[in-house]
């Protein structure tokens, strides 16, 4: 089941979008036996990209969460990747249900994975908005390459971020990653960098040239379905997948995501609960 405008329609995944929407915001939020994992966090960000979209909300932060709760309760599955989309065209339109999704197997998770360079920039990344020429572009050489992400350089041959996904590296037993105000700040991004703080690792948030990256003893990226995935290769650089502190974050966050959720984190007052 989906919600379109708060109307149930009997359909197993929320339908892509089309190309004609003039403008669209959207949240992806992991769901874990029915439960949202970091359900406050993602609420703030898709009001905080409706704010720097200049777009105005159709609904409150209450009626998203009582639809949210409503498809959670009428599913049947336990888990997956629940899409929250508002689109204007020129009037909102609101749409909530469960899209398809790809979670690394155990092998990706612990050999890593193939990624490749990409030339784009994305305007306004802080905001959670869709760019279909950048993800069109991004699916296109993904499938083309047979890869798992494509990592965005800039004009002035810095990485920045994946197509859908935060990007990091590690230099010398130090985490490095680019800077917010060039990224979308994304919520699996934000739980790390906290979980490095509370286990002493090292981070720092800095401009990242390609070639830092390619010269860098690791990789890896974080995401609603990558969770902590290490890179086995970006381009023709290879690189350890098995780095002890990729293998500790790994650790620390999936003990997050599986033990920290609420029983009810849509019923505790305004804004949810995060699973923090």
């Amino acid at each position: 089941m989906i919600l379109k405008n708060n109307k149930p329609e009997d359909l197993e995944w929320l339908p892509e979008t089309g190309s004609q929407a003039l403008s669209m915001v959207y949240e992806v939020v992991r769901i874990i036996d029915r439960k949202p994992v970091f359900w406050k966090d993602h609420l703030v960000r898709l009001f905080k990209s409706m704010q720097l979209a200049r777009l105005v909300s159709p609904l409150s932060s209450q009626e998203i969460e009582q639809q949210v709760n409503t498809i959670l309760t009428a599913e049947t599955r336990d888990s997956g990747n629940l899409m929250i989309r508002v689109t204007w065209n020129p009037d909102p339109v609101t749409e909530i249900g469960y899209i398809p999704h790809r979670y690394p197997t155990r092998e990706e998770l612990d050999e890593g994975v193939r990624m490749a360079t990409f030339r784009a920039v994305r305007q306004n990344p802080n905001a959670k908005t869709w760019l279909p020429g950048v993800r069109l572009k991004a699916n296109d050489m993904i499938k083309e390459l047979g890869v798992y992400e494509v990592i965005l350089v800039n004009d002035l041959d810095e990485v920045t971020e994946g197509s859908r996904s935060n990007l990091f590296c590690i230099t010398n037993n130090v985490v490095l990653t680019p800077p917010v105000e060039d990224i979308l700040p994304g919520i699996t991004r934000q739980m790390v960098i906290r979980l490095a703080g509370e286990m002493g690792i090292r981070l720092k948030e800095t401009k990242l040239p390609l070639n830092e990256l390619l010269s860098s003893d690791a990789v890896f990226i974080t995401g609603t379905s990558p969770g902590v995935l290490p890179a086995q290769q970006v381009d023709e650089q290879s690189f350890s997948p098995g780095h002890k502190i990729i293998r500790d974050l790994q650790k620390s966050y999936a003990e997050l995501i599986s033990g920290t959720s609420p029983p009810n984190p849509l019923s505790q007052g305004r804004g949810g609960t995060s699973n923090q």
